[in-house]
């Protein structure tokens, strides 16, 4: 989904992996993420859709908070 032509879709993609990370973002920090991550940093910097530059956007914060062993509560970024 997240390389998928269609703008709607890459969205679809970016709130399944939103939705993926949970409460715990532990998941996010492991291997088998690495590429989804990957992906999800280069739609907020690179998609030409702007709602999806945005949601991916908060993903990567949420990704980049979870890494420097921060909570979904402590970064508020997701919570509105």
């Amino acid at each position: 989904m997240l390389t998928d032509p269609r703008p709607s879709h890459r969205l679809a993609g970016v709130w399944v992996v939103q939705r993926s990370l949970g409460v715990s973002l532990e998941p996010a920090v492991g291997m088998k993420w690495e590429r989804v991550v990957g992906r999800i940093r280069w739609l907020a910097d690179e998609d030409g859709d702007e709602a999806i530059r945005r949601r991916a956007g908060l993903v990567t914060h949420r990704v980049n908070a979870a890494m420097q062993g921060l909570g979904p509560r402590s970064s508020g970024v997701l919570s509105a």
